[in-house]
């Protein structure tokens, strides 16, 4: 999908539907499972979000986090170590998006990862 998140996902008559398939592409499953999990970890919401929304996302962001990433390793079986390591692509990838809320966040995960492989 190359953009996969809870926002492009709509919920239908018939369940789930995933949208906003401009940035498919052909590669390693593990860079898409990589960019979903930085989304989760490190996306702000839009400007004038709902307050109850707000809250959704502050409190319950890191369990659902937590939930998606076991619920897809027992579904799709991927290396955690070569999702770590595209984790630090996609953040490098989502930086250049220049997002100012998401800035401090993905250059302090680029920067532990970078601490850690020194």
């Amino acid at each position: 999908h190359g953009d996969f998140h809870p926002g492009n996902v709509l919920l239908g008559r018939n369940g789930p539907v995933v949208i906003d398939w401009v940035n498919t592409m052909r590669g390693d499953p593990a860079a898409d499972v990589a960019r979903t999990r930085l989304m989760l970890q490190v996306a702000s919401l839009p400007p004038g979000s709902p307050a109850l929304l707000r809250t959704f996302d502050r409190l319950g962001r890191a369990a659902f986090r937590q939930q998606w990433w076991r619920a897809y390793r027992r579904r799709h079986p991927l290396d955690p170590g070569l999702v770590d390591r595209w984790q630090v692509v996609r953040a490098a990838d989502r930086l250049v998006e220049g997002i100012a809320e998401e800035v401090s966040a993905l250059l302090e995960l680029i920067d532990r990862d970078a601490s850690a492989t020194s």
